[in-house]
């Protein structure tokens, strides 16, 4: 058995990175497996947290990971890329997330 792997900082071609502002919003496909365990978090805004990987949900090393998110409403939730936004593409002003992403890199 893997044993799984939490990363709190950079990971080169990953589709996230910590301290990046997100929203989440739902898988792509209606009737995703994944549908019913996101719906109650549509539309909440966060941070991600860390990136996990081998945790045997058939994530991959760099460019799928699970991807923790802590909500702006102190809630932490584990989320495949392809549920989430980034604040780029949710028009938020980036400086701040930025300010914060440079202080957390290693």
């Amino acid at each position: 058995m893997k044993t799984e792997i939490r990363i709190r900082g950079y990971v080169f071609r990953a589709p996230f990175q910590c301290g990046q502002r997100v929203k989440v919003k739902g898988p792509n496909r209606p009737g995703d497996i994944d549908e019913e365990m996101c719906a109650p978090y549509v539309g909440c805004c966060g941070v991600v947290q860390w990136l996990r990987y081998q945790t045997g949900c058939g994530d991959r090393f760099p460019d799928d990971p699970m991807i923790c998110v802590e909500l702006d409403d102190g809630r932490e939730y584990d989320f495949w890329h392809n549920e989430l936004l980034t604040a780029s593409s949710i028009g938020w002003q980036p400086f701040e997330q930025l300010a914060f992403c440079f202080m957390a890199s290693p």
